[in-house]
């Protein structure tokens, strides 16, 4: 069963820069990685300090597979850095 999130991220003062960086970083690895199925992400362009992800994974195994890299890893310690916080969705898609 694919998984699909929506993760939204704001920032910490005078971060947005360094955030925008850090997310825009991860794409092309992520996009490579075994079972990812969609990843992309946006900046809020009516609050410039809110960013949100949009991924899909294969299946629970590959989601859990990227959340195990060393590269996913060190985006969390660095996104500690430059984010407020972040809180995920997961979405169910309909009409399929």
């Amino acid at each position: 069963m694919r998984i699909t999130n929506k993760v939204t991220f704001m920032t910490k003062p005078g971060c947005v820069t360094q955030l925008k960086q850090l997310l825009a970083s991860t794409v092309k690895q992520t996009k490579e990685d075994n079972g990812c199925v969609h990843y992309d992400v946006f900046h809020d362009q009516e609050n410039p300090i809110k960013f949100f992800l949009v991924e899909t994974w294969e299946n629970n195994d590959a989601y859990i597979a990227h959340k195990q890299s060393a590269y996913y890893k060190q985006f969390v310690i660095d996104l500690d850095e430059v984010a407020e916080g972040s809180y995920t969705m997961e979405l169910e898609l309909l009409g399929c």
